[in-house]
C-alpha cells in the first residue's frame, strides 16, 4: 500500500476514492435488492473495504503463484534427472 501513497486511512480514502465509491455504491443496491436494509448496510461496509481487500489478495494470489512455479519447475527438474539416469 505504500507504494500506491497509502500511508494511512485518510490517504486510503482519497487515493481510492473513485473505487471505493462504486464498491460502496454497488454493494448498496445489491444489498439493498436482495436483502433489505441489513444486506444495504452490509453493502456499504463490504463496498468500504473492498478496494482494499482486491488488492491484498491480487497480491496473495501473485505471491501463491510463483511458489506454484517454483514447486512446479523444481519437480520437472527432479523428474528429468529420473529419466536421464534411468535411460542412460
Amino acid at each position: 500500500f505504500e507504494r500506491l501513497g497509502i500511508t494511512d486511512w485518510f490517504s486510503y480514502f482519497q487515493v481510492l476514492a473513485i473505487p471505493i465509491a462504486l464498491c460502496t455504491g454497488m454493494g448498496c443496491l445489491f444489498g439493498g435488492y436482495y436483502w433489505g436494509i441489513k444486506g444495504a448496510l452490509i453493502g456499504f461496509i463490504g463496498g468500504l473495504v473492498a478496494p482494499a481487500a482486491s488488492v491484498y489478495l491480487l497480491v496473495d494470489v501473485a505471491y501463491a503463484a510463483a511458489i506454484l512455479l517454483a514447486f512446479v519447475a523444481a519437480w520437472a527438474v527432479v523428474l528429468w534427472l529420473v529419466y536421464f539416469v534411468l535411460d542412460q
